[in-house]
């Protein structure tokens, strides 16, 4: 299994982001959801990290 190390930078990012959601939009649950689902992510991508390699990387986005 790989090992995966968040930069300071994301994890200051990800604070501010589970602080708004919890905090300013007085969703403490939906914050905290979305840390499982990341985690949940992040675990996948340790186990798999090639599982998207060749999608393009515009896959998903909108223009």
């Amino acid at each position: 299994m790989y090992k995966l190390k968040y930069s300071p930078l994301a994890l200051n990012d990800l604070r501010d982001i589970t602080d708004y959601i919890a905090d300013a939009l007085k969703a403490p649950k939906a914050a905290m959801d979305l840390l499982d689902a990341l985690d949940e992510s992040i675990s996948m991508l340790k186990q798999f990290p090639y599982f998207l390699q060749g999608v393009p990387s515009n896959q998903g986005s909108r223009e």
